[in-house]
């Protein structure tokens, strides 16, 4: 008989007639508040169980099942996640701190004001999860689909995103400093006043993205796609755009004092005659808007060597 007890009350909240919980069957339970910190729970049915409050720290819950369980508050640090089930589940205020989530099925979780500090994300699936003001610093979503989530207000300094599907992802006001999109894509991404400098974009996909006001400063777009991407008001003093191309893309009031823009496309940039460009440096191989004249504005032309 295993017993599920309270973790701060002497009280047993359920009993199953188990030698453990592996694959035990506790859909619908109501376990709030219950001690199940390093338990073995992998595989486990929590389909709609209430974990408000519970203790799972460090806890195994590897392919566990735990679609549209309420987990609001729980401890979940150090928890073992791997290829589990959380669609739909409710992650409010929850402490995810060094967790492993890595390959699991996050689709519609909502994990508003969570603290996930360091969690791993890679290769999971968040289609439309929910993290607005979260804490994802360090976080990796290396590998990971994130197809219209949200990540408003969130913190993710430092995150890895490498290779990760962003598309239309909504992440106004995200902090990504820092942060790794290399191979990434993140085509129509939302990305409206976020702070992204040192951040690196290298061969990232931002096709139609949205940038105006957002910070870029000293970030690494080396061979990105840019293509109708909105810079308007971006600040991108001292990028790296090695490469990158910009065609179609709005540059009104950007700020690319600095950076280098050899070998980038800027043939077909819109209203790039209002962009800063003092002090940016390009070469034989950067494509300018006819009758564009960068010298005129301050650029500098640097030999290409091969």
């Amino acid at each position: 008989m295993v017993q599920i007890r309270h973790r701060s009350q002497n009280v047993v909240l359920h009993e199953i007639d188990a030698d453990d919980l592996q694959t035990a069957d506790l859909s619908a339970t109501s376990l709030a508040g219950a001690d199940l910190a390093s338990r073995d729970l992998s595989g486990a049915n929590l389909t709609q169980a209430v974990l408000q409050s519970a203790d799972l720290g460090r806890a195994l819950l590897r392919e566990a099942n735990l679609t549209g369980a309420n987990l609001e508050g729980a401890l979940l640090a150090g928890a073992d996640l791997c290829g589990a089930i959380l669609c739909r589940a409710r992650l409010i205020d929850a402490v995810l701190e060094d967790a492993n989530l890595e390959g699991s099925d996050l689709t519609h979780a909502t994990f508003l004001a969570a603290r996930a500090a360091r969690a791993r994300f890679t290769d999971a699936n968040l289609t439309h999860a929910y993290f607005e003001q979260a804490n994802l610093r360090y976080a990796r979503f290396t590998g990971a689909r994130m197809a219209f989530a949200s990540l408003l207000d969130s913190d993710l300094t430092g995150a890895d995103f490498q290779n990760a599907a962003f598309t239309e992802v909504n992440a106004r006001y995200a902090r990504f400093t820092g942060a790794n999109f290399a191979g990434a894509r993140l085509i129509a991404a939302n990305l409206k006043n976020t702070e992204a400098s040192e951040a690196v974009f290298r061969n990232a996909s931002l096709v139609e993205a949205n940038l105006t006001h957002a910070n870029l400063r000293n970030a690494d777009f080396t061979r990105a796609d840019l293509r109708e991407a909105n810079l308007a008001a971006a600040t991108l003093f001292a990028a790296d755009l090695t490469g990158a191309d910009l065609s179609g893309a709005t540059l009104q009031r950007a700020d690319l004092r600095q950076s280098n823009l050899c070998g980038a496309d800027l043939s077909r940039a819109y209203i790039l005659q209002e962009a800063s460009i003092a002090g940016a440096v390009y070469d034989s191989m950067t494509r300018w808007p006819e009758s564009f004249r960068p010298e005129e504005r301050g650029a500098r032309r640097t030999v290409r060597i091969e």
